[in-house]
């Protein structure tokens, strides 16, 4: 990827824009649509921006990014402490919904499979 510069100033730009009034969101809240706005048009005009690489610049980016970025983070003690985190901070009446997610979430987070969406959906 191109690092920050003057030909490429919206990197830094958009992380500051990001973490403004950041407030940890948990993952039972309900997000309206009106605050994620800002952050979903910076993402669409980046994936616009992105329409304009050439073939160099789009082989400089990782080909399975989630399973990259997010590999290390979802590693199995990780997900059981975040669920643990869950039992202990979510309110009585959700606890239970926390174990069925649980159950299933391995079959869930497939994130080879994630990789590979566009290529599938494009067939």
């Amino acid at each position: 990827m191109k690092k920050f510069s003057e030909c490429n100033p919206v990197k830094g730009y958009l992380i500051m824009e990001y973490f403004e009034n950041l407030r940890p969101v948990h993952i039972f809240e309900n997000v309206p649509v009106q605050p994620l706005k800002k952050a979903l048009r910076a993402k669409a005009v980046l994936e616009a921006m992105s329409l304009k690489f050439t073939p160099e610049e789009r082989n400089e980016l990782p080909g399975n990014m989630l399973s990259e970025l997010f590999g290390e983070i979802l590693k199995e003690h990780m997900t059981k402490d975040m669920f643990s985190m869950l039992r202990t901070s979510a309110a009585e009446d959700i606890k239970d919904k926390v174990d069925k997610v649980e159950e299933v979430y391995g079959k869930m987070m497939d994130l080879v499979w994630a990789d590979q969406l566009a290529e599938e959906l494009g067939r």
